[in-house]
C-alpha cells in the first residue's frame, strides 16, 4: 500500500512540476501566439489539478481533505476547455468562437458550484483507494461536468485526428505526434476521474499518472520544433528523454524497494517522504537535464550540417561584392563542391531566348559530359522543382 500511496504522489508531483514548467516555457517562447498562450493555460490547469490532488491524498482530516477536493475541480473542468481553445487555434479552424464561449462559460458554472454539495458531497476513507486516507464523492452536477470533460476532449481529438489525416509534410509530423501523446495522455490520466466513483483500474492507478507529464514534454516539443527530424536525431532525443525519465522515476522507485530497510532505520515511520522529496526534486530538474543533453548530443550530430550553414553564410556575404554573373555562378559551384563534398557540380540559368535552362558552369570541366547544355522548361525535373 505504501508503494501505491508512494507513487501516486511522485506521479502527481511529476506531473505538477513539469505542466508548470513547460506551460512557462511555451509561453515566454511566444507569449503573443494565441497557440502558446492556450497551451500555456491548458498546462495550468493540469498543473492546478494535480497540485491539489497531491494534498487532497495527504489530508488526514475529512473537511480539509473535502476542501483541496473542491478547489482541485476548478482546474479539471478548465482542462477541456483550454485543451479545445488549443487545438481549434493550433488547426486553424474556422466558425468555433460561440463553441468557445460555451465551454468557458460552462467552465465558469462548474467552477462556481464547486464551492457546493452539488459538485462534490463529501471526501470519505474508499475501499478501491486504501492508500489514501480520503477521496472524494461525486455529487449531482460532477456527473453533467464529467460528461462536459468527455465530450469536449473526444471533439478536440477527433478534430486533431481528422486535420493529422488531410495534412502533409512536417504538418503532418506535428499532428501525429500531438494526437498519439494527447490519446496516451489521456487515457493514463483518465483513470484518476474513475476513483471518484469508486472504480480502480489495475496499474493505470496510480502509474498512469506518469503518462502526463511525457505527454505534455511531447505536445510542447510538436509546437515549438516540429520540423521533419532526421531518423538519427530522433532516435537520439528519444534515447536521452527515455534516459533522463528513468532516472527521475527509477531512482525515487529504487528506494523504496531495495533501500526501504536502510530508510526505516534513518527516518523511522516517515521513511516514505524521502524517496517522494526525491522524486520532486528530480522531476524538476528532469525537464533541464533533458535540455541539456539534448543541446550536447545535437552539437555533436548537427556538426556537420551547421558547418554546411556557416559555409554558405560565407559564400552569401562573396556573393555580395561579385558584380560579375559569370564570377557568381563560378563561385557558387565552387563552394557547393568543397563544402558538400561531391565530386562535381554544375548551375543552370534560365535563358527566355532558348525558352529552356542553359547550362553555365560545371567543376570540374572534365565532367561536363554528364549535363546536358539545355534543359527545358517543361521537363519533368523541372516541374518536380
Amino acid at each position: 500500500m505504501k508503494l501505491l500511496y508512494i507513487n501516486f504522489v511522485a506521479s502527481l508531483w511529476t506531473t505538477a512540476i513539469t505542466a508548470l514548467a513547460i506551460g512557462f516555457l511555451v509561453l515566454v517562447r511566444n507569449r503573443k501566439n494565441t497557440v502558446n498562450r492556450a497551451f500555456a493555460f491548458y498546462s495550468f490547469a493540469i498543473t492546478w489539478w494535480s497540485f491539489c490532488q497531491i494534498w487532497l491524498i495527504a489530508c488526514d482530516k475529512r473537511l480539509t481533505a473535502l476542501l483541496w477536493t473542491r478547489i482541485e475541480q476548478v482546474g479539471v473542468f478548465f482542462i477541456p476547455t483550454f485543451f479545445a481553445h488549443f487545438i481549434i487555434s493550433l488547426l486553424n479552424i474556422k466558425n468555433r468562437i460561440w463553441f468557445l464561449i460555451f465551454c468557458y462559460s460552462l467552465s465558469i458554472i462548474f467552477t462556481f458550484l464547486c464551492a457546493t454539495p452539488l459538485m462534490m458531497a463529501d471526501a470519505i476513507p474508499k475501499e478501491t483507494v486504501k492508500y489514501v486516507k480520503h477521496f472524494a464523492t461525486p455529487g449531482i452536477a460532477y456527473h453533467f461536468a464529467i460528461l462536459f470533460f468527455v465530450i469536449v476532449t473526444l471533439l478536440g481529438l477527433n478534430w486533431l485526428y481528422r486535420g493529422y489525416r488531410s495534412s502533409s509534410g512536417a504538418k503532418k509530423n506535428q499532428l501525429k505526434y500531438l494526437f498519439w501523446s494527447s490519446l496516451i495522455g489521456y487515457f493514463g490520466g483518465a483513470a484518476n476521474f474513475l476513483l471518484v466513483y469508486g472504480i480502480s483500474v489495475p496499474f493505470l492507478n496510480p502509474f498512469g499518472t506518469y503518462a502526463l507529464p511525457i505527454y505534455i514534454t511531447v505536445v510542447a516539443y510538436a509546437i515549438v520544433n516540429f520540423r521533419l527530424m532526421d531518423i538519427n536525431l530522433a532516435i537520439t532525443r528519444a534515447g536521452i528523454f527515455i534516459f533522463v525519465y528513468f532516472l527521475v522515476l527509477g531512482i525515487p522507485l529504487g528506494l523504496t524497494g531495495w533501500g526501504k530497510s536502510r530508510l526505516q532505520e534513518l527516518f523511522g515511520t516517515g521513511w516514505y517522504w524521502a524517496p517522494v522529496v526525491l522524486a520532486i526534486i528530480l522531476a524538476s530538474a528532469g525537464p533541464f537535464i533533458f535540455l541539456y543533453l539534448r543541446r550536447q548530443a545535437e552539437n555533436r550530430l548537427l556538426a556537420e550540417e551547421r558547418r554546411y550553414q556557416a559555409a554558405l553564410r560565407e559564400l552569401s556575404k562573396t556573393m555580395t561584392r561579385i558584380r560579375d554573373l559569370d564570377q557568381l555562378l563560378k563561385a557558387i559551384v565552387l563552394t557547393v563542391v568543397d563544402t558538400v563534398k561531391v565530386s562535381f557540380a554544375a548551375i543552370y540559368l534560365k535563358d527566355e531566348s532558348y525558352k529552356s535552362y542553359k547550362l553555365k558552369h560545371c567543376y570540374p570541366k572534365k565532367e561536363q559530359g554528364r549535363f546536358s547544355e539545355l534543359v527545358p522548361l517543361d521537363a519533368s525535373l523541372v516541374k518536380a522543382i
